[in-house]
């Protein structure tokens, strides 16, 4: 199933998550999706929103109202865990997310590196 509104704000696919059970994948999703996904209460959401400035969530509807991306979510699981299950403060989950992202951003410097080294490698092993 595909399905796209005329804004583009509501396009979904059907798709089987890992129990088998149809799960809908969106483009954007509401705070109230959000929160039963994640099982947090909406003012904890906002709290977080105002805290860390990774988790920013579009406001593309007429009314203002919270639109989350699949990233977004991803951000909020993960000061979900880093501040449940491991127990931070809300300064050190900061921390931890900015250290999660710039080893992320360094990874992805050394893939594009190796990628090049290849191709003059394989430029030299041709010109032999």
């Amino acid at each position: 199933m595909l399905m796209i509104s005329v804004l583009g704000m509501t396009s979904e696919m059907s798709r089987k998550d890992t129990s088998g059970n149809k799960m809908v994948k969106r483009y954007y999703y509401t705070m109230g999706q959000v929160c039963k996904m994640v099982n947090l209460e909406p003012s904890v959401l906002r709290f977080w929103q105002k805290e860390f400035r990774t988790l920013n969530p579009h406001r593309r509807d007429k009314l203002s109202n919270r639109r989350y991306t699949l990233h977004d979510i991803e951000i909020i699981k993960q000061i979900k865990f880093l501040l449940y299950d491991q127990k931070y403060t809300i300064k050190g989950a900061r921390k931890q997310l900015r250290l999660s992202k710039e080893k992320a951003r360094k990874r992805k410097i050394i893939r594009e590196i190796k990628r090049r080294v290849n191709i003059v490698k394989n430029l030299l092993v041709a010109t032999v």
